[in-house]
């Protein structure tokens, strides 16, 4: 993913803007700013709400989402409360070797913790968490991802908070920097490694920068950065 400066922003995406740092006039630190993916599919719960709350709601409330989908939504925490998203998604098993891969990348205005969990679904809320992603600043992009059993069902929990676990339940009122949106992203075997090397990396993102158009979007991006790394 590159980093191209711009007068008064820096922009962070390869097709479509997904985010950039706003830079005062004046000088002083920068504003990070999540921008919705045109693709995306939003969660119209309002900032200062929470119905969406999984687990942590009774009885339990899920965001039902596929392999593939984008989701945008918000986020708030204040007053020693915090607004908790859960999105539940079907893992299926197309190759029938009882595994595949899950992975959710989130981008946000604020500090996230991303989680995926075992042991939920419509009529279970017995939470095991089997992979975290967290961002304590920066770019505050979180990618939690894990090769699972599968078919099964699993849920994405996103919430405000730091990667030594704490949660944050202040400071993030509706009104100020909310916006976030999930990726989320299934693979049974290795489809980002486009130069067949065995694993994802800069060569694979560059060639997609070449065939970038013709229907190659941002959720081509999203999937390749879901599994950077060393193919399974």
């Amino acid at each position: 993913m590159s980093l191209s400066l711009q007068p008064a922003r820096c922009a962070v995406a390869a097709m479509t803007v997904v985010a950039v740092v706003e830079l005062p006039a004046s000088g002083g630190p920068g504003i990070w700013r999540t921008f919705c993916p045109p693709e995306a599919l939003h969660d119209t719960e309002r900032c200062g709400s929470d119905v969406n709350g999984g687990c942590s709601s009774v009885p339990p409330v899920f965001i039902d989402v596929s392999c593939g989908d984008v989701w945008c939504g918000n986020g708030w925490a204040d007053g020693g409360t915090r607004d908790v998203d859960w999105y539940l998604v079907d893992l299926v098993d197309p190759d029938g070797d009882g595994v595949e891969k899950l992975t959710a990348t989130v981008v946000s205005d604020f500090p996230t913790v991303c989680l995926l969990v075992a042991g939920v679904g419509p009529n279970e809320c017995q939470p095991v968490v089997v992979a975290i992603g967290c961002g304590d600043g920066g770019l505050n992009l979180e990618v939690a991802s894990a090769t699972l059993q599968a078919p099964s069902t699993y849920g994405v929990f996103v919430a405000a908070g730091y990667c030594s676990g704490d949660g944050i339940f202040d400071g993030i009122p509706c009104g100020t920097q909310n916006s976030y949106f999930v990726s989320v992203q299934c693979t049974s075997h290795c489809p980002a490694d486009l130069d067949g090397d065995g694993a994802v990396g800069i060569a694979d993102l560059m060639a997609l920068l070449e065939v970038r158009g013709g229907g190659v979007g941002i959720t081509d991006f999203l999937a390749l950065l879901a599994n950077w790394g060393p193919c399974p």
